[in-house]
């Protein structure tokens, strides 16, 4: 499982990296639509799977929704993660 926990994070830091590199271009609500779709999308992909994964796992792919949290939000690194998620939720 370990394996599948790796390529999933890879695979959604690599394209998180390319929608931060483009958001300047985009409008506001393109981002979050791309990030649901690429995202969100490959999170959701069988995680019935990834009940009862060790802790560790799960902190990674929880990093891996907080940074798409912050790109969405275009929030600062140094914000958390949480209220960025409220955000989102009000939009």
């Amino acid at each position: 499982m370990e394996s599948q926990v790796t390529a999933v994070c890879w695979l959604c830091f690599y394209q998180l990296w390319q929608l931060h590199a483009a958001q300047r271009s985009l409008t506001t609500d393109v981002p979050q639509s791309l990030v649901q779709a690429f995202i969100h999308c490959r999170l959701d992909y069988c995680n019935a799977l990834l009940t009862g994964i060790a802790n560790g796992q799960m902190k990674r792919l929880q990093a891996v929704q907080n940074a798409a949290a912050h790109l969405v939000s275009a929030a600062h690194r140094g914000d958390h993660a949480m209220r960025q998620l409220v955000f989102i939720a009000n939009h």
